[in-house]
């Protein structure tokens, strides 16, 4: 899917929070360091996504 992304194929559609709940969830399982875990973020905030509100939103 990344490189399908990068490729100008698909476009990631996500909700506004995602970058927030997946550093949450990442940051909770104990698994990277601080750190690491401000790279994660810079990565998920370099994408691109198409943010919605609500599912309905995504899903129409």
């Amino acid at each position: 899917m990344r490189d399908r992304y990068i490729d100008g194929e698909i476009e990631l559609i996500a909700p506004e929070l995602i970058t927030f709940e997946v550093s949450n969830a990442l940051r909770y399982k104990g698994l990277f360091t601080e750190d690491e875990m401000a790279q994660v973020r810079e990565a998920l905030e370099a994408y691109a996504y198409e943010y919605r509100l609500t599912w309905n939103d995504t899903i129409q």
